[in-house]
């Protein structure tokens, strides 16, 4: 499949003809040292980390748009000189790879197997959709909804004109997107060895989907989760994808008894070993009411309404629990993906 990325003159040619496409909504991109030479990164949607080894730079994840990209290079820059060597996808959705297409060429791209099938099967369609469907479709309505308003009404023709530029200013970023492919991919636990640093990248097996990766920097007794980790946020679960919630949480206990001290998640803030066990305990409680509906002889729509989840109803991201519900309900039904 072609790979489609930017070389560091292209990366230049973007930021002279866009500039304004870098942070230009959303949450401000952030970098904190997490441990020695290994940085945490948040407002890209999910969470990327980087390693600077010595002899080259290796980065989780690349954030959810081609802009994205550009800010976590413009990051690592102001970090250090080495050059980009690694980029690791912990699973194949857009919020962790759509950066990818601005980020150098030179740079190898690792990921599982099924990422790279997962890519072609869902993330390919999801890209197309989007640029044809989605955003057209989301604009259109943005239109109608700023004609509706009364002309009296400033205030709101003000607010709603900001979102329609918001909307039309994410679609140009969007439209920049090209799915990058691994160039090397691994069915087997896999150690990279950059400068003076271990990397262990270590599939647990079908968990959030069946290509996740949890990658072990072993120097920092450090690891990230991939979206393993909803650090207290409603997970995405995605049956499509393989996932497989029984064995998530038998993961979480792996990761749990290796020598770590700091964990990153693919979303929430930075946390230790105890968010592995908040992330066990949720995913728990969720297939102990999925599965008491089903018992009860209950619908998947009947399931939906009685798995209310009630011990984590303040937490972040409550739309997609319904999503959640019906993945552990399928997972336990025997569904067919």
């Amino acid at each position: 499949m072609v790979k489609i990325r930017a070389s560091y003159a292209a990366l230049a040619i973007f930021f002279a003809l866009v500039p304004a496409l870098a942070g230009r909504a959303g949450a401000e991109v952030t970098v904190t040292q997490a441990a020695p030479d290994l940085y945490f990164v948040t407002g890209t949607v999910c969470n990327p980390a980087f390693l600077v080894t010595g002899d080259g730079v290796l980065l989780v994840d690349t954030g959810n748009r081609p802009s994205h990209g550009t800010e976590l290079l413009e990051a690592i820059g102001r970090i250090t000189d080495e050059p980009l060597k690694y980029i690791v996808y912990t699973h194949y959705h857009g919020d962790h790879v759509n950066g990818a297409c601005m980020l150098p060429d030179e740079a190898v791209v690792v990921a599982h197997a099924n990422t790279a099938r997962n890519l072609a099967t869902f993330g390919e369609p999801r890209v197309k959709d989007d640029l044809e469907n989605n955003y057209p479709r989301r604009i259109d309505e943005q239109w109608k909804k700023l004609a509706a308003i009364d002309p009296g009404d400033e205030a709101g023709r003000t607010e709603a004109a900001k979102e329609l530029e918001r909307l039309e200013a994410d679609f140009a970023d969007y439209r920049l997107v090209h799915i990058v492919y691994p160039d090397a991919t691994f069915t087997t636990d896999t150690t990279l060895v950059l400068g003076r640093y271990h990397v262990r990248l270590v599939h647990p097996g079908p968990a959030h989907t069946d290509g996740d990766v949890v990658v072990h920097f072993v120097e920092q007794r450090a690891v990230h989760m991939g979206d393993l980790l909803f650090n207290h946020r409603h997970p995405y679960i995605d049956w499509k994808a393989g996932c497989d919630t029984a064995n998530w949480i038998s993961a979480l206990s792996e990761v749990a008894s290796w020598d770590v001290e700091i964990v990153m998640p693919g979303h929430g803030e930075l946390t230790g070993p105890d968010g592995l066990e908040w992330m066990a305990g949720y995913l728990t409680e969720l297939r102990g009411e999925v599965a008491a509906a089903i018992e009860a002889g209950r619908t998947l729509e009947e399931a939906k309404t009685s798995a209310t989840m009630s011990p984590y109803e303040d937490i972040p991201w409550n739309y997609m629990l319904s999503a959640g519900v019906e993945a552990v309900y399928n997972e336990m039904t025997g569904a067919k993906r």
